[in-house]
């Protein structure tokens, strides 16, 4: 955010999704690399943040047992 001038017009929304990878040594059979997804709400003070994140979590997982 800092790096990328972004501190004007709040609030901010951003999402990641890709690859992650592991810096330790992996044990027998285990992988480093895996797959994550993020989402942040920046410039919100009020709950109404925590609601809209756990509001998108819920539909990203009906969507998802559906098949669609």
């Amino acid at each position: 955010v800092i790096n990328k001038s972004l501190l004007q017009d709040f609030p901010k929304r951003f999402f990641y999704y890709g690859p992650m990878f592991r810096y330790e040594r992996p044990q027998k059979g285990r992988l480093r690399q895996f797959h994550q997804f993020g989402v942040e709400l920046l410039g919100v003070k009020d709950y109404f943040a925590d609601i809209e994140i756990i509001y998108l979590a819920k539909c990203f997982y009906k969507v998802s047992s559906n098949g669609n």
